[in-house]
């Protein structure tokens, strides 16, 4: 049995869900839980922005958004190549953005 594993990266906004897969380069999540203690837990994602896509008052199709509204979405996806069928995805990491930093030296550009 072999299997194939991948992530997929989603925004969500009120009901509309955003698939940021193809942008994203990479991503952390750390979690910390101890015991007697409410848990918390952390994601960093980097966002390819070349096309000026998420760049705020850019001209972009997201230039008018406000991230700080919306909230992460990060899954595992198994594909089994043996028997050529996905198992049922799990989530690895939901919550909201609470920063939002774009970074541009003119050669490239990611959020």
């Amino acid at each position: 049995m072999a299997l194939s594993n991948s992530f997929l990266i989603k925004f969500y906004f009120y009901g509309s869900l955003v698939d940021f897969t193809s942008r994203c380069t990479e991503f952390t999540t750390s979690v910390s839980a101890p015991v007697g203690v409410f848990g918390s837990s952390e994601a960093t994602i980097r966002l390819l922005n070349n096309d000026g896509a998420l760049t705020p008052n850019g001209g972009g199709t997201y230039q008018n958004t406000d991230w700080f509204n919306w909230g992460v979405y990060i899954e595992n996806e198994v594909y089994d190549t043996a028997m050529e069928g996905y198992y049922p995805n799990e989530q690895i990491f939901s919550g909201v953005i609470s920063r939002f930093n774009l970074y541009d030296d003119g050669r490239e550009s990611y959020v």
